[in-house]
């Protein structure tokens, strides 16, 4: 069958639309200069997944497969990249620093499982692979391949867990940062909820599509244009938002660019500035209010008899920092202190965590390693090895 001979009905033209309009926004953002160049290129990625995976179901619906039948099936192990690489975005926007190390690699070693599982269908004749998909179609899709549902059974189950790993990192963020002042994440965290809404739903249809197919044997044609208009119409509202909030894409301003334009018209002088730093400092240093897990920026400005706004606009102004990062610093250096401190040898990496006013260890960690660069046990053994060479260094008589 000739391309010239093959029809587009009104949803292959939607669908098609979608594609292209997925594809040029993916290349926009592989390139974009501006930003967290890892963040753009992982949304790149998500949606070359997506146009590719709408490109394939025009194929299929409008019998162009049967043209180019050696592009059959070629979706199928990149599914299991949607959940690792939506993941691994939401991090990568929100993570200063983010690097694709082989642990964050290791998330796609599923998709690379499933391609080689699916090689000797790859190998196979066009004509083959064009008769068995014909076969399919023509059955009204009652003979569905058990391998195949039971593939895609399994990508819905990983992009379920990476679900829920998403939001569990994106609550977590959003505990720790209603306890600061900084504003620089909001659009992100805003961003980053509307889009796991649309994920969400996708992940509940694609597995309605695809457990009525199989088990009921019952093939709904409106369910799967269900599915693949939620993938078109993801690709519209990331198109949409890089239009409208194109500061998702650019990366966040600078603090000092954005403390300027936010305290342009504040009362509070250069002079008082200076005296509330210096009182904050103190209270800081002698009382240690940052030991207290709970503590809020109202909860400070309250035992400093200073207005909220004002203690913002001071951490903010003065020492370039959020209020988050400002506890957290703090925090650090006295888990630093304890880590090799003989005092709490007996102590756990999670007890002192805990005590020094973290939630969690893996909180702990990942700001830990944020500003050290490296893990609290490592630091620990680094000091114990230290404290080790000196006391066994000849000493001078």
């Amino acid at each position: 069958m000739g391309a010239s001979t093959i029809p587009l009905d009104f949803w292959s033209i939607i669908f098609l639309f979608s594609a292209l309009q997925g594809f040029f926004l993916a290349m926009t953002l592989f390139f974009h200069q501006k930003g967290r160049k890892s963040s753009n290129r992982l949304l790149a990625f998500l949606l070359f997944i997506f146009s590719l995976h709408l490109t394939e179901y025009v194929m299929i619906i409008s019998g162009f497969y049967q043209t180019t039948p050696y592009l059959i099936g070629i979706t199928l192990p990149v599914v299991f990249l949607l959940g690792p690489i939506y993941y691994l975005y939401a991090t990568s926007l929100l993570i200063d620093a983010f690097e694709i190390d082989l642990k964050r690699a290791s998330h796609f070693i599923p998709a690379i499982i499933c391609y080689l599982i699916l090689l000797p269908f790859y190998a196979q004749p066009s004509l083959e692979k064009a008769l068995f998909l014909s076969g399919i179609i023509k059955s009204g899709y009652v003979i569905f391949p058990l391998g195949q549902f039971v593939l895609l059974a399994l990508s819905t189950v990983q992009m379920l867990a990476y679900f829920y790993l998403t939001f569990a990192f994106l609550n977590d963020y959003e505990t720790n940062f209603k306890r600061q002042s900084a504003n620089t994440e909001v659009l992100n965290i805003i961003w980053l909820k509307r889009i796991s809404m649309g994920f969400s739903f996708y992940m509940v249809i694609f597995f309605v599509a695809y457990f009525q197919l199989f088990l009921l044997k019952a093939h709904r044609q409106e369910i799967f244009y269900m599915v693949m208009l939620v993938l078109a119409l993801f690709i519209h509202v990331v198109a949409y938002n890089a239009i409208r909030q194109p500061d998702i894409f650019s990366g966040p301003v600078s603090l000092s660019e954005a403390v300027t334009a936010k305290y342009q018209k504040s009362a509070l002088t250069n002079q008082q500035a200076k005296m509330y730093l210096k009182r904050l400092l103190e209270v800081m240093n002698t009382e240690k209010p940052f030991l207290n897990p709970e503590l809020k920026l109202s909860d400070l400005a309250e035992s400093l008899d200073i207005l909220p706004n004002y203690l913002s606009q001071v951490i903010n102004s003065e020492l370039q920092k959020n209020f988050f990062d400002f506890v957290n610093e703090y925090r650090i250096q006295e888990a630093k202190h304890r880590l090799h401190d003989p005092e709490y040898k007996h102590f756990s990496i999670l007890a002192i965590a805990l005590d020094v006013g973290f939630n969690n260890k893996a909180s702990f960690n990942r700001v830990f390693k944020k500003h050290t660069g490296t893990t609290p046990s490592e630091y620990q053994k680094m000091k114990d090895q230290e404290s080790t060479a000196f006391a066994n260094a000849p000493r001078r008589s």
